[in-house]
């Protein structure tokens, strides 16, 4: 059963990220994975209502070219953010189905003028036989930047290693994104789980940048050592179609195998201590802007996941990723990318929490010619929030971000070269439940961001 709560919280916290408010919810404790549903499990039905409004002042500095010069420009300003998220539940803990529409508005661009985007997101999760869970997920979105971030993760998962944030947006260039996932599992037995899972994205940018779809299809197995210890092996296809107006499609594609130790344990009856260690190699065909030539060769790949919960209400969760990815939307390169973040939050108090999240992504092109294709971004937030009722609460966030890009494929594309953003918010949250939802009680969803 616990298979089940994991699954739905993990769509819920990915396509969280849709709305693109700057409002971090602490990661979620490895202990409240496992819960168990037990005693009677009526259908039910929630409304939801989640309003964030974020305001304060930032200073920028940025490079205007896609290629290095030595002249940069800076500038102060004011930036504000706000969204809203309307979801609703139906279902119980064997079956559920979960529709989100979210709105936002931000002025964080330089000329102050606001900006809006959104999108919907579905969800439907359904048990198979005694053992099975099904989940299928659905999304359109709106995005008025251009948001550059690499998608380096593992077999599966189509996380960003940056989750899309108009926090970091600069250039004003709207994009559509329509994507949809489905996974099955299968647990055979205690430790014995059989998965696949299929997803497909496709951006379409309405003013500057590369159109793109990718297609990706993967299967795990995973098989018990004990109450602790499993090992696992999994295989994933991908290939990624990048397109600039009408010129030919440049295909990346990438057969991935890894293999790898999962080692979970119960430390006490609210703390659990999770590690993941996985690696293997890719064979990767893309196009090298150097040679005007296609290319292929293995690739290693790896990735680290470790998470414990602290006390009572803390947790910690550290990921480490080693892949090939693209820029999506301003470069066809492949570039072997390394990718880490780290997310710890917790209770100071009773009503006041704390939510620190960093991540760092390098990438190298991949190209057998003398290019010199490469990139760095990182990002870091912390947030201070206090909570004045069961609804709702009062926010202090800082966010810093940065990005240097060199000799990408396309400098026509109004993309700076680097740019750097400091800002710190005030502002409040608020969740609403209309029907069905006491205050304060969060439920695992698409928007929830529980």
């Amino acid at each position: 059963m616990w298979s089940k709560a994991l699954f739905v919280s993990v769509i819920g916290l990915s396509l969280a990220h849709s709305a693109g408010a700057q409002v971090l919810d602490r990661p979620e404790r490895e202990s409240a994975r496992e819960q168990r549903v037990t005693g009677a499990d009526p259908t039910r039905s929630e409304l939801t209502l989640d309003l964030n409004m974020l305001a304060g002042y930032g200073d920028d500095i940025w490079n205007e070219q896609l290629t290095p010069v030595d002249s940069v420009s800076g500038d102060s300003i004011y930036t504000s953010q706000g969204s809203a998220t309307l979801r609703f539940f139906r279902g119980r803990a064997a079956r559920s189905f979960t529709v989100a529409g979210n709105a936002l508005v931000d002025t964080s661009s330089q000329s102050f003028d606001p900006v809006a985007g959104g999108g919907v997101d579905v969800a439907a999760m359904s048990q198979v036989g005694r053992d099975g869970l099904l989940t299928v997920s659905g999304n359109v979105n709106y995005q008025p930047f251009l948001m550059v971030v690499p998608f380096a993760g593992t077999p599966g998962d189509g996380e960003p290693a940056l989750p899309p944030n108009t926090a970091y947006g600069f250039t004003e260039s709207g994009s559509v994104t329509l994507g949809a996932t489905s996974t099955f599992i299968k647990d055979w037995s205690r430790g014995n789980r059989s998965a696949a899972a299929y997803r497909f994205v496709k951006r379409d940018q309405h003013d500057a940048g590369y159109d793109g779809a990718s297609n990706a299809a993967s299967f795990s197995q995973a098989k018990g050592l004990g109450r602790v210890v499993s090992v696992l092996g999994d295989y994933e296809f991908e290939n990624q179609d990048l397109t600039a107006g009408v010129s030919e499609d440049l295909p990346l594609r990438t057969h991935t195998f890894r293999g790898g130790v999962n080692v979970r344990r119960r430390v006490s009856r609210t703390r659990t201590f999770s590690l993941g260690l996985h690696a293997g190699s890719s064979y990767v065909d893309a196009y090298d802007f150097a040679t005007q030539a296609r290319f292929s060769r293995w690739a290693p790949t790896t990735a680290v996941d470790f998470s414990i919960d602290l006390g009572r209400s803390w947790s910690t969760r550290v990921d480490y990723n080693r892949g090939t990815d693209v820029l999506a939307a301003i470069s066809r390169e492949a570039f072997t990318s390394d990718t880490g973040s780290l997310s710890v939050g917790g209770q100071l108090s009773q009503r006041l929490e704390l939510v620190f999240t960093a991540t760092a992504s390098r990438g190298i092109g991949e190209g057998i010619g003398e290019s010199a294709a490469d990139y760095s971004m990182s990002a870091l937030t912390g947030q201070l929030r206090w909570s004045f009722e069961r609804w709702g609460s009062v926010i202090v966030n800082y966010s810093h971000y940065q990005h240097d890009v060199h000799d990408v494929s396309d400098p026509s594309i109004p993309y700076p070269a680097a740019f750097n953003r400091d800002a710190i918010r005030v502002g409040y949250s608020l969740r609403l439940p209309l029907m069905g939802q006491q205050p304060g009680r969060r439920r695992s969803g698409i928007g929830s961001g529980a």
